[in-house]
């Protein structure tokens, strides 16, 4: 007795084809990750990038709070 025939489908085409497909997400992840350590070494606002130095509670320019961590350890 045979198996009945499966109509299936195959595509080929070299790996790095997709490659640059495979590659977005992990690189936009690592630009904002880089962003975001930039902004909190330097002592700026995380959301917008302002420059956080003179600011105590809460930053000018976008309005969101500045972490207690920032507030207490000043660079």
């Amino acid at each position: 007795m045979s198996t009945p025939l499966v109509p299936y489908r195959s595509l080929s085409m070299p790996w790095f084809y997709p490659l640059p497909l495979t590659l977005i997400l992990p690189t936009v992840y690592l630009i904002l990750r880089h962003r975001h350590r930039r902004r909190h070494r330097l002592g700026l606002c995380l959301t917008c990038g302002y420059d956080l130095r003179a600011s105590k509670d809460k930053c000018p320019e976008c309005g969101s709070p500045i972490p207690q961590s920032e507030i207490e350890n000043p660079k």
